[in-house]
């Protein structure tokens, strides 16, 4: 039994100028942006289409086609697309089973009253709900910071700075990059959702505290630091997993931006701004298919049995 391996075509032209740094970095950071708005107009809709009545069942089936996602990238086990699909997938699964859940547990089954200031609502009673779980993401969170293994840039950093020796780390070879990307991208959400929720409650912080502008500045300075970063990745799938941490980092400037009045969230009424969500979607669906396209690693090549 003979085994030969396909090589990637190298790139020409304009395609060896895209698939070059900085481009690599934009590429894979207005993707991955892109797919946060995406899943918040999903959200709507789902609610919008579905109503009270058939909201959760839909929400459900949804769940069920980001965990079929997450399988066929376990599957497959290519880097590319397994990152993609795992990074999918857990835009998915939170949309639908994860605030679906604190929705019905919050609203239906046990009512719990939405805060109000000024006569206005300002949380729901599912995110009542979440923010009752920092515990659990605490607790969870010491999980990946004691791992070995891990490749967080984070995690690595504070393990080098506080002198801690967790052994010798395993070879990154059989590395399932669905399951990792749709894990990590999960427990960042879970962490930002938690933070911005902190920030805007008027009983903890609120939106005007100090503590909240500086967290602004913070992730600011946080987030354009990593970018620059970003910039100088060569590997398409490597720029992708790096680039997700940064987008949903970023992100909480813009949610805490629309608190204060100064944009417009668009994703949250796609149905009125139909225009914008369309530019959305088709940028990011171009651009995503950019992100795949790109020449691949030597493990990354096919091999066939003859």
């Amino acid at each position: 039994m003979n085994t030969e391996t396909i090589a990637a075509a190298p790139p020409t032209g304009l395609w060896a100028q895209i698939y070059r740094p900085p481009f690599i970095g934009i590429m894979a950071f207005v993707a991955t942006l892109m797919f946060i708005p995406i899943g918040h107009a999903l959200m709507v809709l789902t609610e919008q289409i579905f109503g009270a009545e058939y909201r959760y069942t839909a929400a459900f089936g949804m769940g069920v086609v980001a965990i079929y996602m997450l399988w066929t990238g376990v599957r497959l086990r290519k880097e590319a697309i397994g990152t993609w699909l795992g990074f999918i997938a857990a835009i998915l699964i939170w949309t639908s089973w994860v605030e679906f859940a604190f929705m019905f547990y919050g609203r239906v089954l046990y009512g719990v009253p939405a805060q109000i200031q000024d006569g206005m609502i300002i949380r729901k009673p599912e995110y009542m709900m979440m923010s009752a779980a920092v515990g659990i993401m605490g607790t969870s969170f010491f999980y990946y910071f004691f791992n070995k293994d891990t490749r967080c840039n984070l995690f690595v950093w504070l393990h080098r700075k506080l002198g801690m020796n967790l052994g010798e780390r395993s070879s990154g070879r059989d590395r399932n990059f669905a399951a990792i990307t749709f894990m990590e991208t999960v427990f960042i959400m879970w962490f930002g959702y938690t933070a911005q929720l902190a920030m805007f409650d008027p009983s903890m912080l609120g939106p005007d505290h100090p503590i909240t502008y500086a967290a602004f500045f913070i992730c600011l300075v946080w987030g354009l630091y990593l970018f620059i970063r970003l910039m100088k990745y060569r590997r398409v799938s490597s720029a992708v997993r790096y680039a997700i941490p940064i987008t949903l980092i970023l992100w909480s400037d813009v949610e805490l931006m629309s608190r204060w009045g100064m944009l417009t969230e668009v994703w949250l009424e796609p149905g009125k701004f139909i225009g914008q969500m369309v530019a959305i979607v088709v940028g990011c669906i171009l651009v995503t298919i950019l992100t795949m396209r790109s020449p691949k690693k030597r493990s990354e090549v096919e091999s066939l049995d003859d």
